[in-house]
């Protein structure tokens, strides 16, 4: 994966970053990336920063401040385990609207 300062649009596949934010063509951006039949992946924190600014017209999920503790997770269809923590650990959670 190349960080990179602008927005890559030659790209296949896209990891926007909370950072990204900033950019105040994003949702454009973002909007054309996925019309080329491109791939786009956010960060819930991207997800947060733009709610409710035109991101909302293309993805169906939704930040929420709400937290959950957890020692299992998913990861594609594989169920891991974080035992070896000892404690649980807070993440955050995202609603399907």
């Amino acid at each position: 994966m190349d960080m990179v300062p602008l927005f890559p649009a030659d790209a296949k596949m896209i990891l926007l970053t909370e950072s990204a934010k900033f950019d105040p063509g994003i949702v454009d951006k973002i909007k054309g990336q996925l019309n080329a039949g491109k791939n786009v992946m956010i960060t819930s924190g991207l997800l947060r920063a733009l709610q409710d600014k035109g991101i909302d017209d293309i993805v169906e999920l939704r930040y929420t401040d709400r937290k959950i503790l957890t020692k299992e997770f998913v990861v594609g269809r594989q169920v891991s385990s974080r035992s070896d923590t000892g404690s649980d650990d807070s993440e955050n959670t995202i609603s399907y609207k």
